[in-house]
């Protein structure tokens, strides 16, 4: 299995979204035209979840994603699991009247809950920036439960003369 951006390392993925934060979601409009919303919209309508759930959210960023999850369902368990502490940070004011969301700085290759602790494991534009896929995944399917459910949203760089210069 090949690593995505395997001469991209943690301390540099980290660097880069230190200087970007407090920008980001503005430069996601802007670099998608604000289709990333859209992308986001769809892809949590597309995720079933029980009250008694307990979700992470992985590769967080702003918590696009754990918000509209929260707007969409009731679950008893968000974890907010975001590599880089001033993302994971940043605009915590949307998250403030929820007691059910749990906010760690960790990595995909190395989460720090119990072995089949979640029913529902999101991703979401998250899978470019992890330095190993592999580890990652053995980590995801490690925490879900039996019968538990993996969701991922991202897009990769194709080789498509229009689509590339796009990208």
């Amino acid at each position: 299995m090949k690593n995505i951006h395997h001469y991209k390392n943690k301390d540099y993925v980290n660097n880069v979204f230190d200087n970007v934060y407090e920008n980001y979601d503005l430069m996601n409009d802007i670099m998608s035209f604000g289709a990333h919303r859209l992308w986001k919209q769809e892809f949590v309508k597309s995720i079933d979840l029980n009250a008694s759930d307990v979700v992470i959210d992985m590769a967080s960023g702003t918590g696009d994603i754990a918000n509209l999850l929260l707007k969409k369902n009731k679950v008893q368990k968000i974890y907010r699991v975001e590599p880089n502490l001033n993302m994971l940070k940043y605009d915590l004011s949307k998250f403030e009247n929820f007691k059910n969301v749990y906010n760690i700085c960790g990595f995909a290759e190395n989460i720090p809950l119990m072995d089949n602790a979640v029913n529902a494991y999101t991703i979401s534009f998250g899978l470019r920036n992890i330095s190993s896929l592999e580890r990652a995944l053995n980590e995801s399917f490690r925490i879900l439960n039996k019968g538990g459910s993996f969701y991922c949203l991202e897009f990769y760089k194709v080789d498509k003369p229009v689509i590339s210069n796009l990208y």
